[in-house]
């Protein structure tokens, strides 16, 4: 934007020097030179600034490469270890379907022995009230002698 208004400048005061050739030989010389003295000036200014642009432009260039080659690498980054952490998930969930089958095992062996000590407890108690029902040897002596 300053360039162009400098360069904007720079054609006025060319523009301004032709309109002076009207003048004296002598003035339109200084005028000239003074004209000339300016247009070098302006044009070193503006290539002083485009430089200055084309610098900050490099380095902005520069920057942004950094940034872009950065956020890559973070990306690449960030995927590995999102696949790092998928994998431990898949192989703490493999190792929880396990212990849940281990569990179901266990579960139902727990439930069979239950049963099985729930069948065996009612044939015991069966027995003890038959035998319980049974004369003792005290009362089968008792019996005999009466």
């Amino acid at each position: 934007m300053q360039i162009h208004h400098m360069q904007e400048e720079l054609r006025k005061r060319e523009s301004g020097r032709l309109q002076m050739v009207g003048l004296n030989h002598g003035d339109e010389v200084i005028k000239m030179q003074e004209y000339q003295y300016e247009t070098a000036a302006l044009k070193a200014h503006i290539a002083e600034l485009a430089s200055s642009q084309n610098t900050d432009i490099h380095q902005m260039s520069t920057r942004l490469g950094q940034t872009e080659y950065e956020l890559e690498e973070t990306q690449t980054a960030l995927k590995q270890l999102a696949l790092a952490k998928k994998r431990e998930a898949d192989l703490l969930q493999k190792q929880i379907n396990e212990k849940e089958e281990q569990l179901d095992e266990w579960t139902n062996k727990f439930q069979l022995f239950n049963d099985k000590y729930d069948k065996l407890k009612n044939r015991n108690d069966t027995l003890e009230r038959y035998l319980e029902d049974l004369p003792t040897v005290e009362d089968t002596r008792r019996s005999r002698m009466n």
